[in-house]
């Protein structure tokens, strides 16, 4: 028997392909680290805490991550405060 050639769409094989992005910087950090889910976890349930990890130095927080989630953590430990006062 022959065997029959396989067919290879050339799209498809570009779409394999790694992109020039990709292929370059394969040390991206991942989106949701548990560093990074157990803090959104410590957001709701203990902010102080929360706000601590986000502005350490071990911190995996972006700048503009740091800064929104630090006033989270402020906005909901005041709302705390005027709920128990």
């Amino acid at each position: 028997m022959k065997k029959r050639k396989e067919y290879v769409d050339p799209v498809v094989e570009e779409y394999k392909k790694k992109s020039p992005i990709e292929s370059e910087n394969q040390n991206i950090k991942r989106i949701f680290s548990k560093y990074k889910v157990i803090t959104h976890i410590f957001i709701i349930v203990f902010p102080p805490y929360a706000l601590y990890r986000t502005c350490c130095g071990k911190s995996q927080f972006q700048l503009e991550e740091k800064i929104a989630y630090s006033f989270i953590c402020i906005m909901l430990i005041g709302v705390y405060i005027l709920a128990w006062i």
